[in-house]
């Protein structure tokens, strides 16, 4: 933990470094929430932010998302925490020529109840634009990761340092002149036991509303062969799935 923690030091210090070139910043802020009163008391409330430079042959990206629900007991009247996670990522790319790019990341999350204390990943790579245009783009990268996680419940001999294979793909494409789709999978194999693996695969469909203000229906999955452990004999499920609506901001 210790080393993934003085790698971000170091990251956001050539990161911050990198910005200070010419370049353009960018910033992107989704808001949902769902509240029920009566004979039902719940409140269900989702963010998250895109910051963005690019600049030249660089662009850097600081994304940070947080999802908390509760429900009110009905007889206790008492609140209860029923979901909650939170999650930051940073990703530095930059290009070799107009196609090939290395590219350097952290990215870490937090879901207890998913059974995930705190998990950390440190990545670097290659990555390949295969399509890049105004209404279209596909890109794939390819790497390598250091994960430091730890989970809520730990059986004896757990070890949650690991280097895995780290693989993204990035899909965007305008489907009208007012809306636009785009996806995000990325996956994580642990280079010890292939049958630990990880996929994180967003989707977003947004309809512009005006200039700065959209609407967009969103989906992730998350997929974990081989889940935290509820205890000793049972783990958590392997899939995780949350669906949003969201009004998105563009500043």
């Amino acid at each position: 933990m210790n080393r993934c923690l003085s790698a971000l030091g170091c990251f956001l210090l050539i990161s911050v470094a990198q910005a200070g070139e010419k370049g353009a910043w960018s910033d992107k802020a989704e808001l949902s929430g769902v509240f029920t009163s009566g004979n039902s008391e719940s409140s269900n409330l989702g963010f998250s932010n895109e910051l963005g430079w690019q600049g030249g042959p660089a662009t850097f990206d600081f994304d940070v998302s947080a999802v908390r629900a509760e429900s009110d007991d009905p007889d206790t009247g008492e609140s209860n925490l029923t979901a909650e996670n939170y999650s930051l990522g940073l990703l530095y790319n930059r290009k070799f020529n107009k196609r090939t790019s290395w590219y350097a990341g952290l990215d870490w999350k937090q879901d207890e109840f998913a059974g995930v204390k705190s998990r950390t990943g440190l990545s670097a790579g290659l990555g390949h634009d295969w399509i890049d245009t105004e209404t279209r783009k596909f890109k794939t990268s390819y790497g390598v990761k250091q994960v430091s996680q730890e989970d809520v419940f730990e059986p004896v001999d757990y070890d949650g340092e690991f280097l895995a294979l780290n693989l993204r793909v990035e899909h965007f494409q305008t489907v009208t002149k007012t809306s636009n789709y785009e996806q995000t999978f990325v996956a994580d194999i642990n280079g010890e036991d292939s049958e630990d693996f990880r996929v994180d695969w967003k989707h977003g469909f947004s309809v512009t509303v005006s200039e700065r203000v959209a609407i967009k229906l969103g989906l992730k999955l998350i997929y974990d062969n081989l889940p935290p452990f509820a205890d000793d004999i049972r783990r958590k499920d392997e899939l995780d799935t949350i669906l949003t609506t969201s009004l998105v901001i563009n500043f």
